[in-house]
């Protein structure tokens, strides 16, 4: 039996969403690599989440999941060009938000 679309985006969400943990939780804020791939997965759950929604209507600015991910995406950014006074704690900050 085939998998609907529906399924492979949500099987799709599940695995940005362990990433994007993973990366939370093992990175620091020098870790630029890390920090990248996070923000990577970050990136791609929004994208989820945009697609999800009726034609593409709810960006991902607003509420929900997308909104979450595009946020913590730009804590993420912000992160590694050191413009946050607080790197660690921005970095916790987006750890609760994937955890």
């Amino acid at each position: 039996m085939d998998s609907s679309p529906n399924d492979d985006r949500r099987q799709k969400l599940a695995t940005l969403a362990d990433d994007a943990a993973r990366h939370a939780v093992l990175s620091d804020p020098d870790d630029l690599p890390g920090l990248s791939a996070l923000h990577d997965a970050l990136t791609g759950i929004r994208a989820c989440a945009d697609e999800a929604s009726a034609g593409g209507a709810a960006s991902g600015s607003g509420d929900g999941v997308g909104g979450l991910a595009a946020a913590a995406g730009r804590a993420v950014e912000l992160i590694m060009l050191r413009e946050v006074e607080d790197a660690s704690a921005a970095l916790a900050a987006v750890g609760k938000s994937v955890a």
